[in-house]
């Protein structure tokens, strides 16, 4: 397998001169990066949070689109947008998280509350 070389991270390592970027960006671009390759982006799977967008990652929504064996039932409240939510059945990002429904769906046990302090 052939792997990119640094030149392909070149616009990470060579920095951002006076501005500062996140380690969270620095990782988004980088797996843009990777799944932008021709040789192992489609071996690249991003499994991400519900909150991915929160981190910038939008950008790949389109680009890759979310899985969904069921592909897309609605649509999309940002579907007017440059970079809308899209899931499909050939998605290569993998959302995750936990909420009721994918318990629900995945048929695991419902969890416990937690009790607060008081």
């Amino acid at each position: 397998m052939q792997i990119p070389g640094l030149d392909a991270f070149e616009v990470l390592l060579k920095g951002t001169e006076e501005r500062e970027i996140s380690t969270t960006m620095a990782f988004v671009r980088m797996l843009g990066i990777l799944v932008k390759d021709k040789n192992i982006g489609k071996l690249v799977v991003p499994i991400v949070p519900d909150e991915s967008r929160t981190f910038g990652m939008e950008g790949l929504f389109r680009q890759l689109s979310i899985f969904s064996q069921v592909g897309q039932l609605y649509t999309p409240q940002d579907a007017d947008q440059l970079m809308f939510y899209k899931e499909d059945k050939a998605g290569q990002i993998l959302q995750e998280g936990i909420n009721e429904a994918a318990r629900c769906h995945r048929g695991l046990p419902h969890p416990r509350p937690t009790p607060t302090m008081g």
